[in-house]
């Protein structure tokens, strides 16, 4: 891995430039820089993260310079900027830290795609209320009744505006 200057992109039709504060840093990223997923080369890491816009593209009527926002499946996050299509781009509330925000957009998509497509929530599943996203179990032991896991839920911090 080399770090190379480039020079700074200009956002297209539909992109926003990001100014990036955080990168996330998740499982698929460690498996790309390992070698496990071939990527043509050179390649900026980064999936997801946090910033300030800089510059908005043409089409971009709902993002503006200095907005503080998250962006996801935008390469390029490990740069000090990143183009980012403007529709994978969510607003920032103040509350929330530039590093908080690049860590659970990842983990949240899982979590619905866990709650969704794997396995039904009903009303016996274990949810944090405030987020209603599945519980990470923190003990898992067998449970009498046949193709289940009882678990005791870890406490989740909400991070909301």
């Amino acid at each position: 891995m080399a770090l190379e200057d480039l020079p700074l992109p200009s956002p297209g039709r539909g992109q926003v430039l990001v100014a990036v504060k955080a990168a996330g840093v998740n499982l698929f990223d460690t498996q790309l820089r390992s070698g496990l997923y071939k990527r043509d080369l050179p390649l900026t890491l980064g999936l997801e993260g946090a910033g300030i816009v800089e510059a908005v593209g043409a089409d971009v009527d709902d993002i503006a310079v200095g907005d503080r926002v998250a962006f996801i499946f935008a390469a390029g996050s490990y740069a000090t900027h990143t183009l980012a299509p403007a529709e994978r781009v969510v607003p920032l509330p103040d509350k929330i830290s530039f590093e908080e925000a690049a860590a659970v957009l990842f983990q949240g998509l899982t979590a619905h795609y866990l709650a969704t497509s794997t396995f039904a929530l009903g009303p016996e599943s274990a949810t944090d209320s405030a987020a209603a996203v599945p519980v990470r179990p923190a003990v898992s032991a067998p449970d009498p009744r046949p193709g289940r896991i009882r678990s005791r839920p870890v406490a989740l911090r909400t991070l909301a505006a």
